[in-house]
């Protein structure tokens, strides 16, 4: 008998086993693919750039808020996009920075958004448009139901 560990064949119904298997999944092919354009990125680096070329400038808060993560993990990103010339900090008080891209943030965008996308159609291949549509709608309220539970 063959005692091979084979995960495929548990029974694990849960939303966060999914999730949390779809996330590991799309973070390691996203490396994999930073690595191979020969971006000097991480996925929450990444992510980051993305959200700050929607935002154009933010705080650290603000972005946080947007990414659903913690200010102080935020924080050690910025630091590193900052590190990497990514970023930069622009003092807005004594308290507060405002976070902006730089000439090569800017720059690496097209390459990020066609990586990024390359990535939305391999995970969602065999998906019509509308049903593409459909999924991502209800990731987004499934994330607002999980940080809304009571």
């Amino acid at each position: 008998m063959d005692n091979k560990f084979q995960p495929y064949h548990l029974e694990i119904n849960t939303l966060g086993f999914y999730v949390d298997r779809l996330l590991f999944a799309m973070i390691k092919r996203q490396n994999q693919m930073l690595k191979e354009s020969q971006l000097d990125l991480q996925h929450s680096e990444f992510i980051t750039l993305k959200v700050l070329n929607v935002l154009k400038e933010a705080s650290q808060t603000e972005i946080a808020s947007v990414m659903g993560k913690e200010r102080s993990g935020v924080g050690r990103i910025l630091a590193s996009l900052e590190k990497k010339g990514y970023i930069e900090r622009k003092p807005l008080n004594g308290s507060t920075n405002f976070v902006t891209l730089t000439e090569k943030g800017k720059d690496a965008i097209p390459l990020i958004t066609e990586l990024s996308n390359k990535l939305t159609d391999l995970t969602l291949r065999g998906f019509s448009a509308q049903k593409r549509q459909s999924i991502l709608k209800s990731l987004d309220r499934l994330y607002k139901n999980a940080i809304d539970a009571r």
